[in-house]
Parts: C-alpha cells; sequence; structure tokens
C-alpha cells in the first residue's frame, strides 16, 4: 500500500457511524484515519506519539482509545513496540488505490510500447515516400491520446471507475460477511439494482456504511438501501403484474 494524498468520504456513512461518539472521540477518529491514509498503511500504537496528534494528555488518549476500539472504529493488532492501530475501511481504500495504480502504470507502460511501435513503422514509410495522409493523421492522434503519466509529477493517474468500485465493494462485503458464492453475491447485487432501477455507484454510500457499522446480515441491508434510495428519487415502486403461461 502506499500514502494517499486525498482519500473518499462517504459523509452519510460516517454520520451515521459516528453518531454516538462525542465531539472529542470523533475529532481524535477523524485524526487517526487522515494519519493511516498519509502513512499509506496501519500506524503505530505510540501512546504519546498520538496523543501529541490529539493535543491531549496521553491518560486522555487512552481513554478515547478505548472507546473508539469497543466501538469498533480501530483495531489494534500486535504487541509492544511491534502493535498498530487499523481500520478496515481505510485498508479496504488502501489496497483498492493500489491496485487501480498498478492497472493504469501496466495500461500505461503497454500503450507507450505501442505507439512507439507505430511512431517508427510511421517515419519508415515516409522515409520511403510511401505514408499517406491518413496515416500521418493516426500517428498524429495516438502520439497526442497515448499517454497515461502526468510528465509534472512523475505519477501515474488514476482513472476512478465508481461503478466498478461499487460492485467490487458489494461482493467484497457480500461474500466476507453474508456468507454468500461471489457469482451468488453479483446476482443479488445486480437483481437489487434492475429492481430499482439503480446504477451501482448510487449505493456507494449504504456500501461504506455497511461496512464501516459492520453489519451482520449485508444482504438484508443492501435490499433496504436500495428500496429506500428508489423511493426518494422515484416515488413507491409500481405494482408488477404478473401473468402465467
Amino acid at each position: 500500500m502506499s500514502r494517499m494524498d486525498w482519500h473518499p468520504r462517504y459523509h452519510r456513512a460516517f454520520l451515521e457511524g459516528t453518531q454516538r461518539l462525542t465531539l472529542e472521540e470523533r475529532g481524535c477518529y477523524t485524526t487517526i484515519l487522515d494519519l493511516i491514509y498519509d502513512r499509506g498503511g496501519p500506524i503505530p500504537d505510540d501512546a504519546r506519539w498520538l496523543a501529541g496528534w490529539m493535543n491531549c494528555s496521553v491518560r486522555k488518549w487512552m481513554a478515547i482509545r478505548s472507546v473508539l476500539i469497543a466501538s469498533g472504529k480501530i483495531t489494534v493488532e500486535g504487541e509492544g513496540d511491534e502493535a498498530v492501530i487499523r481500520n478496515e475501511r481505510a485498508d479496504f481504500e488502501l489496497d483498492s488505490q493500489s491496485a487501480r495504480r498498478r492497472a493504469n502504470a501496466k495500461s500505461g507502460s503497454s500503450g507507450g510500447r505501442k505507439s512507439a511501435e507505430k511512431r517508427a513503422k510511421a517515419k519508415e514509410n515516409n522515409d520511403k515516400g510511401q505514408a499517406t495522409a491518413q496515416a500521418s493523421l493516426k500517428l498524429k492522434t495516438e502520439t497526442e491520446t497515448v499517454s497515461s503519466v502526468d510528465k509534472s509529477t512523475d505519477a501515474v493517474r488514476v482513472v476512478v471507475d465508481h461503478d466498478k468500485d461499487a460492485w467490487d465493494q458489494a461482493v467484497s462485503i457480500l461474500t466476507d460477511r453474508g456468507a454468500l458464492q461471489e457469482r451468488q453475491a453479483r446476482s443479488l447485487f445486480g437483481r437489487l439494482l434492475s429492481a430499482n432501477g439503480l446504477e451501482a455507484r448510487d449505493m456507494l454510500p449504504s456500501l461504506a456504511s455497511a461496512l464501516v457499522n459492520q453489519t451482520q446480515d449485508p444482504a438484508a441491508y443492501l435490499t433496504k438501501a436500495a428500496e429506500s434510495i428508489a423511493k426518494r428519487r422515484h416515488g413507491p415502486p409500481r405494482e408488477r403484474r404478473v401473468s402465467w403461461v
């Protein structure tokens, strides 16, 4: 995993998941998330270091830490100097970001090689006087468009497909917590989208909420959430007529 300069924030899921936290607890929880994303992974469970970030005493931080652990907002793994603090949602986002970076880097490398080969071919044809205007235009277009690297920062551009992200999250939640096979999870998620006239991305806040709140029955939760979203958008669902053949 690599550090992130920004991270997705599903405000509805966050508000619902932190509703029972006090102002201080919520502030510390937000700081923990920012530290995890900035570090690109779990952070040391160092009481003095974290108390410094929270601008409070070690005793105060340890009390808030206990609340965040008990409410499922953070988990602590390891012991002593090896102990680290994790957040399940942050782990998922960091893994997803790393996967997208690798995919885009691979795509950019492949596209660059193909573009170079085509430019060399076009130059050879031009030298022989055989290149046509159409070939020249094609080369120019490819030269201008085939690039996935930000030259100002040498960083790979990341294109986020929100629908694919929603599908990946839904399948992960339904298989991990709903005890479904991947095919069953995809079928269920597809049916509830179709039945309620929704795009996959419409379910992102509900998926985040299910993950943050550690929903025990994600299938029922997502079905109800989809119906609620559709009702807010389209009104009550129309009655379906069933004809028997």
